[in-house]
């Protein structure tokens, strides 16, 4: 058998075990953990200079794109429920989304109600979580998740 033949072998076998014995795949609650505190770190890090602005956005830990492309609308902070709410424009698709989140000594900012803007697979629901996975709560919970919603317009706080 030649050098390179059993230099082929070698190399083919470490990537067979390697790619076999590789790091398991994160939870959910691990995945938005970490994800949540980069995402909310960049929506804190935008400013006023970037309204209006296309933005080039940041990767996610599994390398998807968050806000790439998304023009930035404005932000809002409510004081008295400690909630932040950043509205943007998907440059593709011209619709608008929401990101929000409550401070943990907050109080929970209700979501739209009977909003199915279409690309949430589940009729009846209105907001997603950075995973894209379904957010099942009617209100965005204090110390909780980023949650996204397409239903910008139904948006009230009580």
């Amino acid at each position: 058998m030649s050098h390179l033949s059993k230099w082929i072998i070698v190399t083919a076998s470490l990537f067979f075990f390697t790619s076999c014995a590789s790091a398991p795949e994160m939870t959910l609650d691990q995945y938005l953990e970490q994800n949540n505190a980069l995402a909310i770190s960049y929506l804190q890090s935008l400013d006023d200079t970037q309204l209006q602005k296309t933005l080039r956005g940041i990767k996610l830990t599994d390398g998807t794109p968050f806000l790439n492309d998304h023009i930035y609308i404005r932000s809002s902070f409510y004081p008295e429920t400690k909630s932040h709410i950043f509205i943007f424009r998907e440059s593709e698709t011209k619709s608008k989304v929401a990101y929000i989140w409550v401070d943990g000594d907050g109080k929970p900012f209700p979501l739209p109600a009977n909003c199915n803007p279409g690309y949430i697979h589940s009729p009846g629901w209105s907001a997603a979580v950075l995973s894209t996975d379904v957010y099942t709560f009617s209100d965005v919970m204090p110390g909780g998740d980023l949650v996204s919603t397409h239903c910008i317009e139904n948006m009230v706080q009580k």
